[in-house]
């Protein structure tokens, strides 16, 4: 019949759907395993059993973009390397040497109409002419100055990328678990009910659980990309650079008003 045919195929494709997961677990655990460095006995690690729930509040306090510029690994090292080239023109004041950035709110007026954006104030050191031994110098030390700039400017805009993202998908986690994962899980009571009066079949009442499922699974994508933006927050706030700070993709679809339906 059509509902043993519908039946046969939903369960075919559940078969599927299994062996691709399982081969998916073994690619990610042997790259972790590399990451790692693990071999023999210690491959045999085992996670743990779910990932904590997203916490109510998501951002540590205090301003986390200064945090982020004055831990920064990356700047530090900078400064150094300007203070180097500093020292072989003669010039040993730090507080001359370093670039600071400041970023106020600018409003100019074009054509009639106001626009809103950013102005960068970047003090100019004052070289001893006297003292500089060769106008070579003076490029490298110049060229090091506008490239802390442009360090500091990322590390700021990755900060405000990872502080996105983890507001971003807090919201999702904690959607999913408290409004879609409840809603499918009455959906799906309500149809066992429903399928126990005889009044839906049984290709119903698997379709509802195969999206009580569905929504778990998703929850738990959510999860991940919480957890993996926080990682990478506390990383900007411990002074490192992240790789690929916009390849975090929020891949989870946004929940709609549907999907938390009873």
């Amino acid at each position: 019949s059509l509902e043993v045919g519908n039946q046969q195929a939903l369960l075919d494709q559940a078969r599927l759907d299994v062996a691709a997961a399982e081969a998916a677990v073994v690619v990610s655990r042997e790259r972790l395993n590399r990451l790692m460095g693990l071999w023999g006995d210690d491959v045999a690690w085992r996670a743990a059993h779910r990932l904590p729930e997203a916490p109510p509040t998501d951002l540590p306090p205090g301003d986390l973009e200064a945090q982020a510029v004055e831990r920064s690994i990356d700047l530090a090292l900078a400064r150094q390397r300007i203070e180097s080239a500093g020292r072989r023109l003669g010039l040993t004041q730090t507080t001359a040497l370093i670039p600071e950035l400041h970023i106020g709110p600018m409003v100019a007026r074009e054509e009639g109409s106001n626009r809103i954006g950013a102005v960068v104030e970047l003090p100019l050191p004052l070289f001893d002419r006297g003292q500089a031994r060769s106008a070579g110098d003076r490029a490298v030390l110049q060229r090091l100055q506008a490239e802390y700039v442009a360090l500091a400017v990322e590390v700021r805009s990755n900060l405000r990328v990872a502080r996105q993202q983890v507001h971003t998908a807090g919201r999702m986690a904690r959607y999913y678990h408290e409004q879609i994962l409840p809603g499918r899980r009455q959906i799906t009571e309500q149809t066992l009910l429903q399928y126990n009066a005889m009044q839906l079949g049984v290709f119903q009442l698997l379709m509802a659980k195969e999206q009580e499922i569905d929504a778990g699974r998703r929850y738990i994508e959510s999860l991940r990309n919480y957890w993996l933006a926080r990682a990478r927050l506390e990383q900007l706030l411990r002074g490192r650079m992240p790789a690929g700070m916009a390849d975090l993709s929020l891949s989870t679809a946004a929940p709609t008003a549907t999907e938390g339906g009873h």
